[in-house]
């Protein structure tokens, strides 16, 4: 019974991990314009066909557009900062775990204690400029809200 919750979680990881890579590569590959618009229009046209499948009758046209705004720099900023911090991981030499493993750590204990500390020292800056990049891209969401607003209401 044992081999098949091992293979399981295995198997979850390896789908859950080639699921995810196409995710990534659209975030960060595509300008944050681009995706705002996807997920504005994407998410709007996949609930209402899941409302006519399921035979719901969940109104979609209650959610706000900031809401759409939110998901879109969240999953943005969400793939580079995974990336940051799986290279910062690496970052870290095999030696450093070795060391740990000869004064008999455990690999949590390795984790915490060795390879998180240096792993935060190296993904500090770029973390820093991705925080300055969302800034600069809620800037041009609020630029493009003021000119829709002046072009429907012609304030």
């Amino acid at each position: 019974m044992r081999l098949y919750w091992d293979l399981a979680w295995r198997l979850s990881g390896i789908l859950i991990s080639v699921s995810s890579r196409p995710c990534l590569s659209f975030a960060r590959g595509t300008p944050d314009m681009v995706q705002l618009l996807v997920d504005y229009y994407g998410i709007l046209v996949f609930l209402r066909s899941l409302n006519e499948q399921l035979g719901s009758n969940f109104s979609v046209n209650g959610i706000q557009a900031a809401v759409f705004a939110v998901v879109a720099l969240s999953l943005n900023s969400d793939a580079f900062m995974s990336e940051t911090i799986r290279s910062a991981m690496l970052s870290v030499g095999a030696g450093q775990l070795e060391a740990c493993y000869s004064v008999n750590m455990t690999t949590r204990q390795a984790l915490f204690r060795v390879v998180l500390p240096q792993a935060f020292t190296v993904a500090l800056p770029p973390l820093g400029n991705s925080l300055i990049s969302l800034l600069i891209v809620v800037a041009l969401i609020y630029w493009v809200c003021c000119i829709v607003l002046e072009y429907l209401f012609g304030c």
